[in-house]
């Protein structure tokens, strides 16, 4: 019996098209319950049956898409990155790109790697899922949250200052006028 590398195709073809519908709808159902992890676990799960089928038979291209959003999803379900509509838009991309892999593949066209798509996919897992305007958002408020701090310590540290002023002054040392003024507005002599 010889071997047929269309038989295999033409299954993975079915798997596929199989797979991405499976995807598509559960990516409405998580779009609209993000919170349900079980969906981005169902997603992760048929991307990985599609990379794994496609670099078997050599459609690489395919599997390089897929495996991003495999990594993808995967950080998703540990709850790495939280889901967002840049996400879902994203995924629409990468399903539709497949999708043209594979009809190219069927007739025989050269497959072009979608190496964009790949690079975003990227950079969400290593961004943690934020956009840039996020990102930018994120650092705006971890800046006020610092400046807060540092006022509250300079106010601690004014404080304490102003007390051990207090004891030096009741040992006979000098006296400075913020001192003087404290002791005014406190009664204490």
């Amino acid at each position: 019996m010889a071997f047929s590398l269309e038989k295999f195709l033409n299954q993975f073809y079915s798997e596929a098209r199989e797979k991405l519908e499976n995807i598509e709808n559960n990516l409405i159902e998580f779009e609209n319950n993000p919170n349900n992890l079980d969906l981005a676990y169902q997603i992760q799960r048929d991307m990985h049956t599609i990379k794994g089928s496609s670099k078997i038979i050599g459609l690489s291209e395919i599997g390089d898409i897929a495996h991003k959003f495999e990594d993808l999803f995967l950080e998703i379900k540990n709850e790495n990155i939280k889901a967002n509509k840049h996400i879902f838009d994203l995924l629409l991309k990468g399903i539709d790109a497949i999708n043209e892999l594979i009809e190219k593949s069927k007739k025989k066209e050269k497959l072009s790697p979608f190496n964009q798509l790949i690079k975003n996919i990227e950079n969400i897992i290593e961004k943690k899922g934020l956009t840039e305007e996020e990102k930018k958002s994120e650092k705006k408020t971890k800046i006020k949250k610092y400046k807060l701090d540092f006022e509250s310590l300079k106010y601690k540290f004014s404080e304490k200052k102003d007390i051990k002023m207090r004891k030096d002054t009741k040992n006979g040392k000098k006296k400075t006028t913020s001192e003087k003024e404290i002791e005014e507005e406190s009664d204490i002599e």
